[in-house]
């Protein structure tokens, strides 16, 4: 009797215990993040879905019948905004937070290639404070026989989060694998970006501004940071960062935008985004390489009195082998795409050189040294 009495208050003890300790993090919607203008740092995903209702109500009904079915193994995912109270106002939204969709000549067709950056943002709904942020990254080619209009581009929002490919690589799977992460007890966001200065000898396409270009470089290396060090970034904004206590989250069309604050930073980053450099080489009548060279020089420095822990330059290189004949292909607006993708991965190289050095740092830098990433590494991760 004594023993079923005894396993009985165990059972009783467990169930009490999963009561107090269960949390509800609560699903707030899907939303563009923009820093100053959403029209023009997401002007594609702007039009093809804050503007027509009917692509918002698609996506936005996907995300709340999927939502509901995932798990997290401290939280229990809950949609009832309207039961928040203090003290229980664990919210997450759904970001876009960057986007770079591209047309590429790819022999007698086109590739249109969807690379969007979204954000899963853990805030206090009701204090309006970002607590966690977590990125990641959609990927989506197409194929089309004729070079895409702007309308051509636009409308493959329609398809673009279909689950045509395997769970791992669908929308669906990536949303599922972080969702499922999201930590039960957040690093506080203390590093940030405090600048980043893009130099003028940078010839940039028409369309894009030095500081739309400067919030994107932000965001590339923001994501590898993460990606590949655990470390999540306080979003970067322009101005300075004396003055950057806001940042917008533009919601879609059920309700009206809103601001969520941010933590002010103990420790920030500088970046200078360099002249990207491309030049070819003949090999014969038939042939030639074509080289391109990214470069950028990153700081580690306390923001208001700007004593520096950390200075260094990074590089990446790539070589073509071409025929003569393709090599219009790698021009104009295909040059600049292939410059966009090796900044990607020269942050990327940097960010995996950061967690653990090894001799390939000599490919990037020739002037940082593995006992620089380890002194670096410790101040972000303390």
């Amino acid at each position: 009797m004594d023993n079923i009495i005894l396993k009985l208050f165990f059972v009783f003890l467990l169930l009490l215990t999963s009561h107090v300790y269960s949390k509800d993090l609560h699903y707030a919607g899907f939303f563009l993040m923009s820093h100053q203008d959403v029209k023009k740092e997401l002007p594609l995903s702007y039009e093809g879905l804050y503007l027509n209702n009917d692509r918002y109500q698609k996506f936005s009904k996907y995300l709340q019948d999927n939502i509901i079915k995932l798990k997290n193994p401290h939280f229990e995912i809950s949609q009832e905004l309207g039961k928040i109270k203090k003290g229980d106002a664990l919210a997450f939204g759904v970001a876009i937070t960057g986007e770079n969709i591209t047309s590429v000549k790819d022999g007698e067709n086109f590739e249109i290639t969807f690379f969007l950056r979204f954000n899963i943002l853990v805030f206090d709904f009701k204090d309006r404070v970002l607590l966690h942020r977590q990125p990641f990254d959609f990927a989506q080619p197409y194929n089309i026989s004729n070079k895409p209009s702007k309308k051509d581009i636009i409308d493959k929002y329609d398809s673009l989060f279909d689950e045509s490919s395997s769970e791992k690589y669908s929308f669906f799977g990536i949303l599922k694998e972080n969702i499922s992460s999201i930590p039960e007890n957040f690093q506080p966001l203390r590093i940030g970006i405090n600048k980043v200065e893009i130099d003028p000898d940078i010839k940039l396409p028409k369309d894009l501004t030095s500081n739309i270009f400067a919030i994107q470089s932000a965001q590339r290396f923001e994501s590898k940071i993460s990606e590949n060090i655990g470390v999540p970034l306080i979003p970067y904004s322009i101005g300075s960062i004396k003055d950057r206590k806001l940042g917008l989250l533009s919601k879609f069309s059920d309700q009206a935008d809103f601001f969520l604050k941010m933590p002010e930073p103990d420790i920030t980053f500088n970046l200078t985004i360099k002249p990207f450099r491309s030049a070819e080489k003949k090999v014969d009548e038939f042939r030639l390489r074509k080289s391109i060279v990214a470069k950028a020089k990153i700081e580690l420095v306390e923001p208001y009195t700007n004593e520096s822990y950390f200075n260094g330059n990074i590089h990446s290189i790539r070589t073509y082998k071409l025929n003569v004949d393709n090599e219009s292909d790698f021009a104009g607006e295909n040059l600049w795409e292939m410059y966009i993708r090796l900044q990607n991965y020269l942050f990327y190289s940097f960010s995996k050189q950061l967690n653990t050095p090894d001799d390939k740092l000599k490919e990037i830098s020739k002037d940082i040294d593995a006992s620089m990433l380890n002194k670096l590494l410790s101040e972000i991760k303390q």
